[in-house]
């Protein structure tokens, strides 16, 4: 059902094909039944076009999640990144703690996201998400002279309480994926 509630493009592009062909035979035949049906076609787009965004899907929620971390990161806010941590990210929210105001961050991009959600009875949801980030930002004591910090970063979450919460994250650079154990 992603292609209902996740993206409205098949939705999109099935109505106004649907649509297309009805003009077609409409003004072909000239009946006035089938000004009904392209009446009903745009009706029923419309509801499916509405129930896609009134349901959030658990990726799209991960994907707030992911949005919130970035969000806070931009704005250098250490508090606000170590409150998107799980409990028992302690190291990582050490990591954050000392590393965070090392750097002023500028921007943060996100590209390439994939995100894959798991939900076994009995375990609490979990995910990861897999992009392609890019840190702009620059080192307050002046020592390093790149202000562009690219990585293809593997993030794992865990639903808690309401909320998509940062467990653990590997990052990849030209040699290669680095595990970090945050717990």
């Amino acid at each position: 059902m992603a292609w209902l509630f996740e993206d409205p493009t098949t939705v999109l592009v099935a109505g106004a094909l649907i649509e297309v062909l009805l003009a077609v035979v409409f003004f072909r035949t000239g009946r006035g039944a089938i000004l009904l049906a392209m009446g009903a076609v745009a009706a029923l787009v419309a509801v499916l076009l509405l129930v896609e965004r009134l349901v959030v899907t658990p990726r799209e929620q991960v994907e707030a999640a992911l949005a919130t971390l970035k969000a806070r990161l931009e704005a250098n806010d250490v508090e606000g990144v170590v409150d998107c941590l799980a409990p028992e990210a302690q190291a990582l929210a050490g990591e954050a703690r000392s590393r965070m105001p090392q750097v002023d961050i500028r921007h943060v991009g996100i590209a390439q996201l994939e995100i894959g959600v798991s939900e076994q009875r009995g375990q609490p949801a979990a995910a990861s998400a897999r992009f392609l980030c890019r840190v702009e930002g620059q080192d307050r004591a002046g020592q390093s002279p790149y202000d562009n910090f690219v990585r293809r970063f593997t993030v794992a979450f865990r639903h808690d309480g309401g909320r998509w919460l940062v467990t653990g994250y590997e990052d990849e650079d030209a040699f290669g994926p680095k595990q970090r154990d945050h717990r």
